[in-house]
């Protein structure tokens, strides 16, 4: 099942997919933001567009 059909009706549920990263994965060893540590990687502009659809969405 997807997600949107289990959890659609009782919470927001975003179209963003994170994708999965090493560089991502990196971040919890250097103690750093994915933002400060890869900026242009791809996992960093979908935490990007997720933020951005959460505030639009006013949650």
């Amino acid at each position: 099942m997807e997600v949107n059909d289990v959890y659609g009706r009782s919470i927001p549920v975003f179209p963003i997919e994170i994708p999965l990263s090493v560089r991502a994965a990196e971040i919890s060893s250097v103690a750093k933001s994915i933002f400060e540590y890869d900026p242009k990687g791809r996992a960093a502009f979908a935490y990007l567009s997720l933020t951005k659809e959460v505030l639009a969405h006013g949650c």
